[in-house]
């Protein structure tokens, strides 16, 4: 069974899910956001220049993901070591990356009637 890699940074409540083979360098050349209403909340597809899906970001983790998931999530952010992982927002800063900056917010508004 192939292994999917998942980050989670608690203090934004983010979660990724990387799909892309670790061992070959990997672009994101765009990101396709799903609507928000219809998901009820932030959730947002990468994808490479082949167009293949290399991962899923998730705002609002807890909302959304089991615990278990976040539990054995490799943690990110403050707390954690960002390692420049292929799809990571804050380190593939390369032009062809959509860096997407959601405030908690603007996520509730989408969230609440």
């Amino acid at each position: 069974m192939a292994e999917v890699r998942i980050t989670y940074d608690a203090e934004a409540d983010a979660a990724y899910l990387y799909f892309a083979d670790p061992r070959v360098e990997t672009r994101v050349a765009r990101m396709y956001p799903c609507d928000p209403v219809q998901v009820e909340g932030m959730i947002n597809l990468d994808f490479d220049e082949a167009s293949h899906l290399v991962g899923i970001e998730i705002l609002a983790a807890r909302s959304k993901l089991p615990g278990y998931l976040l539990e054995m999530a490799e943690r990110v952010g403050p707390s954690g070591e960002c390692n420049g992982a292929v799809a990571c927002r804050r380190c593939n800063k390369d032009e062809s990356t959509k860096t997407v900056e959601v405030r908690e917010d603007e996520l509730r508004d989408y969230l609440e009637p």
